[in-house]
Order: structure tokens, then sequence, then C-alpha cells
């Protein structure tokens, strides 16, 4: 695989927490991925100015407030909105993942919830879609 940068960011699943407890996340993943390195994931407010499909640039101002997701996962206050924002690097044919997997606690209890996934992630400057990405994309299914 032949990676083509720079970064860009891409749109996770947006996270809702309605239940009235904290929601503690603790694990994102992006499994079945195809021609796309994830690097980073961050949270960011719906109304936040991040650019979705832009050059990932930690500069921009839109990035203010917002949070990493590391290995220690993050927590949802009740009542709170957040989207995922995914730093990503796209081989040169482009790529896609058909879903994330979110793993998350309230109390004692673990969840785990399917989201479904980007349907092209094409490197900054290709085509708008590869044959091949076009096929892949055909053949995703989600558990």
């Amino acid at each position: 695989m032949t990676w083509k940068g720079p970064l860009m960011v891409i749109d996770g699943p947006v996270l809702s927490n309605r239940t009235g407890h904290t929601v503690h996340v603790s694990d994102v993943d992006v499994p079945d991925a195809e021609g796309i390195r994830l690097h980073e994931i961050r949270t960011v407010s719906t109304s936040s100015d991040v650019v979705f499909g832009a050059a990932y640039d930690p500069a921009d101002p839109g990035w203010a407030g917002t949070e990493r997701v590391g290995p220690e996962g993050i927590t949802i206050a009740p009542d709170v909105v957040s989207r995922l924002a995914y730093i990503v690097e796209a081989d040169t044919a482009g790529g896609s993942y058909p879903y994330s997997l979110v793993e998350y606690r309230i109390g004692p209890l673990t969840y785990r919830a399917t989201y479904p996934g980007a349907n092209a992630v094409m490197p900054r400057g290709g085509p708008s879609c590869t044959p091949a990405v076009a096929d892949r994309l055909q053949d995703a299914r989600i558990p």
C-alpha cells in the first residue's frame, strides 16, 4: 500500500448521551477498514467549525475545545451530544470503513454499538472514486 498525505478529517458517529447518567466511552474502532490508517480520534461539538473532508491542521481554531480519545477513553456527561472526528491517512487508491464500533459503559454495564461508516475516503487531490473503492463499497456489509 502506498500512503498519500496529508492527514484528513473524516466524520465518525454522533454520540448522544440521553441516559441521564455519565457514559464512559472505553473504545472506538474501525474494524474492517481498507485503505485508511487511523491516526487519532477526537470528539467535537456538533456546532464545531471543524471541516470534515479537509486536511487536518491542529492549529485551526476549529479544534479548540476538542478532546482526544486516548487509551483511557472519554466521558460524556448527561444530555451532551458529541461527534467523533477521525484523523486518517488514505492510500493512493482511497479506502473505506464499513462501520465504527463503539464500546461504552454506564455504571457497571458495558455496551457495544455499531454505527455506519464512510462510503469512501479518497486521498486529497485524487479522483472522486476509484473502481477499486466502488467494488469494496458494493461488498461492504455492516455486521
